[in-house]
């Protein structure tokens, strides 16, 4: 057995695994440029196949006002043949221990179950609102900033630092470099039906045309420097009326869209749960947290995963240390991310039998409040 990252020598190997799992067709042999796009980890049998991968998408994202690194775990796959060999929990192990030492704090994923990553310590943590709205409804939003048309890849700069103001705003909302905000903005306006627009000097937005038996409008990104902005955006999808028979998007909790509208009858909101996180770093997560001034309370936490995030924490100001002293809360590493993160609160968490608490209970209810979570990125 062996535990490596990919190279471009096992680009077939991985497009072969890739058929197999998911049930599509490759050509193994055809070339790919930058191969692979994003670090990714791979279990060797001893003869050599390779029999599962983790991808590793690296980002920097926002934690309680400050940046902190992250990874975004996609494409966990294994062949049929080596189901139920522990591979994939021997590939969790050694991404996390690596995600560790580089610092990183927190990690998430879109998970097929939340039942079966929550043995690697990943919970629930992250809702965003999904709303589907019939565009008669904006046509009362009629914009006043001028519009901008943005060609695929225009717009970098302007766009990249609306997003990162915005970003400010969310947990775990991505910071987002020029080469990652110019993937955003791909994809040929006439061929493929993206449109991108620089709504004034505080907005943009980028979406989809899609045709299935009624024609469709998907957001695939946007952001504002302030919520001000959002019915500019809204109100540009009310031009489409009465050629459009709906729009998609998705926003986060602390954006209502229902009080942009004048009914919600032509109006679809669901809640989209489909992400979970993990607490990386516990003694970084900690010190970071905001706190009320002179603020100090323990939490004991298991990690069956990562040792070094076992014990009795002291979490005291701005610093966080393992200490002796009585712990006024204990929990599992997977309860800790949504309380960390603000999904939701210290009762919750009692009440749902995540966390126990022993002592010190007001000053922990202070720091475990509910905060506007937000995840941008595909992967």
């Amino acid at each position: 057995m062996q535990i490596r990252f990919l190279t471009p020598e096992d680009h077939a190997a991985c497009m072969r695994l890739s058929s197999v799992t998911w049930l599509h067709s490759v050509d193994p042999e055809e070339p790919e440029e930058n191969w692979p796009p994003v670090p990714t980890l791979g279990y060797f049998t001893d003869d050599g196949d390779l029999a599962s991968i983790i991808e590793e998408n690296p980002f920097s994202v926002m934690y309680d006002g400050a940046q902190v690194p992250y990874i975004g775990i996609g494409g966990v796959a294994t062949k049929p043949e080596y189901r139920r060999i522990g591979s994939i929990r021997k590939l969790f192990t050694a991404m996390l221990q690596s995600a560790y030492e580089k610092g990183v704090v927190f990690s998430s994923l879109s998970p097929f179950s939340h039942e079966f990553y929550r043995k690697f310590g990943y919970e629930m943590s992250i809702c965003q609102d999904n709303y589907t709205i019939e565009p008669d409804l904006l046509t009362a939003l009629r914009g006043s900033l001028p519009l901008r048309r943005l060609e695929a890849g225009e717009g970098v700069r302007e766009t990249m630092e609306i997003h990162n103001t915005f970003a400010k705003r969310y947990n775990l909302c991505s910071v987002r470099t020029p080469e990652q905000q110019k993937l955003h903005l791909g994809g040929d306006t006439y061929k493929e039906e993206i449109n991108r627009f620089l709504i004034g000097d505080g907005a943009y937005v980028v979406y989809k045309a899609e045709r299935d038996v009624k024609k469709h409008l998907q957001v695939l990104d946007w952001a504002v420097t302030e919520e001000r902005y959002f019915p500019e955006i809204l109100g540009l999808f009310g031009v489409y009326h009465p050629m459009l028979h709906t729009v998609g998007i998705t926003v986060p909790h602390d954006i209502p869209v229902e009080a942009y509208v004048s009914t919600n009858k032509k109006l679809t909101h669901t809640i989209d749960s489909g992400h979970a996180a993990r607490v990386v770093r516990v003694d970084k997560a900690l010190a970071l947290l905001q706190k009320p001034s002179g603020c100090r309370f323990t939490v004991k936490v298991t990690d069956p995963i990562l040792p070094q995030n076992n014990g009795t924490w002291l979490a005291d100001g701005y610093a966080a240390s393992l200490c002796d002293e009585p712990a006024d809360m204990e929990c599992d590493v997977s309860a800790l991310a949504p309380l960390l993160l603000g999904f939701y609160t210290l009762d919750t968490a009692a009440a749902n039998g995540s966390v126990q608490i022993h002592h010190n209970a007001e000053t922990l209810r202070s720091v475990f409040r509910t905060k506007p979570i937000l995840i941008t990125e595909n992967y």
